[in-house]
């Protein structure tokens, strides 16, 4: 059995394929708690910083937000560097899932921001 710990923390990673409008992705439901150390996400693209064409991310348990990034340009976080792992920013204070609670991944489409075939989203979690 593995010591799975914030130092040590599981990696799950989804494949997300191309996502051109908005899309939830009904990730699992906990068996028991959990913690998220991280949440990357993987694009074979660029994703520029733009307030019309951007993509935002957000993980959630029900409908609170666990992490997220946004690339729109106006209060977003940044752009996606093709083929490098984007941290999203997670909560602290959410960063808790608890028996039961249904974890997804929403990702809301603008304008022409898209995500590619080879998109991929690693979540880092350890039981709690």
């Amino acid at each position: 059995m593995s010591n799975h710990n914030e130092n040590n923390p599981s990696v799950m990673r989804v494949a997300l394929g191309v996502v051109s409008a908005d899309t939830v992705f009904q990730l699992f439901k906990c068996n028991r708690p959990i913690y998220f150390a991280g949440v990357h996400v993987l694009n074979g693209a660029n994703i520029a910083q733009d307030d019309t064409d951007y993509v935002i991310f957000t993980l959630k348990k029900g409908t609170t937000t666990i992490a997220s990034f946004s690339t729109k340009a106006t209060g977003g976080d940044g752009a996606l560097v093709a083929d490098t792992w984007q941290a999203l920013t997670v909560v602290a204070a959410e960063a808790k899932a608890l028996n039961d609670e249904v974890i997804t991944f929403e990702v809301d489409v603008e304008g022409g921001g898209a995500l590619d075939a080879d998109a991929l989203l690693a979540l880092h979690y350890y039981g709690g």
